[in-house]
């Protein structure tokens, strides 16, 4: 889905916990021609959400699309 926002010209900040996964997103994105931008954060804590909403907006005044793609696992003993 990053490479269809990339390649429509957008700016794409890749968030993520491990620098590993960004690394690899942000070089894909990069090899084809497109814009990253690699922000380490983790989406589960409210601080570092500010910091990246509050990096946006410096840089580029506005958020135009948030793609909301987090994992993560249940227990299955919790939905039951």
């Amino acid at each position: 889905m990053y490479l269809v926002f990339s390649d429509r010209a957008a700016i794409v900040y890749c968030v993520s916990r491990t620098n590993s996964d960004l690394e690899n997103v942000v070089d894909l994105i990069k090899s084809k021609g497109g814009k990253a931008i690699a922000f380490k954060a983790d989406v589960t804590q409210y601080d570092q959400m500010n910091q990246l909403f509050d990096h946006i907006n410096q840089q580029y005044g506005k958020l135009d699309i948030l793609v909301a793609n987090a994992g993560g696992n249940i227990e299955q003993s919790s939905i039951e």
